[in-house]
This record gives C-alpha cells, sequence and structure tokens, in this order.
C-alpha cells in the first residue's frame, strides 16, 4: 500500500508529521543509535552539555547584572533554572497570565517554525527523558552559546564557526546537517549574520505577536 506524502506516521512515542522528523528518525535507525530520549543516547549527552554552557552563560549575564547594582549574590551555573534559560532565550515571546509563553499560534511564524520555542516545559521535559532530544534543541542552544561568546566577531567569522560547530555536533548525534530549506534553521543563520544574533532573534519573535494580534483584530 503506497503512503501519500500528506500522511503522518505515529507510533509509540513517534510522530513522523515532518520531513525534518523523517529524515532524522531514519538517520537513526541507520547508524543504530540509542533512542534520543535515553540518558546514553549521544543526542541527550550533547544537549546536557549545551545546555551547561548556555547556563554558564547566563549565570555570567546574571552576575554582572548583580554587580551593577551593587548585590552580593553569586550567580553559578548550577542556579540557572530551566525557567531562566527560557527568560533569556525566549526574551521576544510575551507572556500570559500564568507567566507561560504565549501559544506559538498567536504568533504569524507558527505555520514556519511548528513549535520551535526553547520552552522550560520542554527543557524539563527533556531533562527527565520525557522527550527526545531533537535536532532544534540541539541547533538552538548552539545558536544561543555563539550569539554570545561571539557577539562582537565578524558575522561571516561568527556563521562560520557555528556552522562548523553545529555540523560536529549534529553527525556524532546521526543527524542530517544544517538544512538551508528548513525555515527555523534558516532564520538562525540570518540572525547570525547580523551584528546582535541574540537581539534580533528575539526582536523578531516579538514582532511575530504583534502581527498576530493585529491580524486578528
Amino acid at each position: 500500500m503506497e503512503v501519500e506524502n500528506t500522511q503522518v506516521l505515529y507510533g509509540s512515542n513517534l510522530c513522523l508529521d515532518t520531513e525534518e522528523k523523517l529524515i532524522d528518525y531514519l538517520a537513526r535507525l541507520k547508524s543504530k543509535r540509542v533512542d534520543p530520549i535515553s540518558e546514553k543516547s549521544q543526542a541527550f549527552q550533547e544537549f546536557t552539555k549545551l545546555l551547561y554552557h548556555a547556563k554558564q552563560i547566563i549565570a555570567g549575564l546574571y552576575q554582572h547584572d548583580e554587580e551593577e547594582k551593587g548585590g552580593d549574590k553569586v550567580w553559578t551555573a548550577e542556579r540557572i533554572t530551566p525557567s531562566d534559560v527560557e527568560k533569556v532565550i525566549c526574551s521576544g515571546i510575551p507572556i500570559n497570565k500564568m507567566g507561560n509563553l504565549k501559544k506559538m499560534s498567536a504568533s504569524i511564524l507558527a505555520k514556519h517554525f511548528s513549535q520551535k520555542r526553547f520552552s522550560r516545559q520542554r527543557i524539563t521535559n527533556i531533562l527527565s527523558h520525557k522527550l527526545p532530544v531533537e535536532r532544534f534543541d540541539l541547533i538552538t542552544l548552539e545558536f544561543f552559546i555563539v550569539s554570545q561568546e561571539m557577539e562582537d566577531d565578524d558575522p561571516f567569522n561568527r556563521y562560520k564557526h557555528f556552522l562548523d560547530e553545529i555540523q560536529d555536533i549534529l553527525l556524532r548525534c546521526g543527524m542530517g546537517e544544517i538544512y538551508i530549506v528548513n525555515p527555523y534553521e534558516c532564520f538562525l543563520l540570518m540572525c547570525l549574520l547580523t551584528d546582535c544574533p541574540l537581539a534580533v532573534f528575539s526582536e523578531i519573535w516579538e514582532k511575530s505577536y504583534e502581527e498576530g494580534e493585529a491580524e486578528e483584530a
């Protein structure tokens, strides 16, 4: 029986509803790698390594703010929570009265990015092995790290460094290389070529919700 290209494939803890997810799944089968939901998987190990690196950067930002206001609190990576990570990386996404990120459907980017948001719930679910690590998670974390550590570098050097780093990470995880026609991945690459990657990333997210609300009005 022939499966139509619009059909979604479901299984136990598996939903292959995009070409990207299907390619990643087939790559893992081919390489016989451990399921990325497992703590032993290369994808999970890469995720925790990148997440810790991101937390170190955020702790440094918090420490700088603490010293500027004359406080004596000491910030370390261990004190940074998934909520802190969400607050910094998703700063452009407005929150609702419950303190959660507004629904993806409220953004005009929804149809292009398909749930590509690094929320605290997603981070927590990955760390507790309720969700598998996807390429989106690794790419987003690496983008954040490079955007901060190479903020003052030449944009092209920053772009090239990001590609070198993330391609190696994806290869180790049995995932396909950066897919330039993927809207989200293309978006991050474009942000890296600007003077302030994270600021541009946040501003576009913020603007997407403002325009989404304007369309509903």
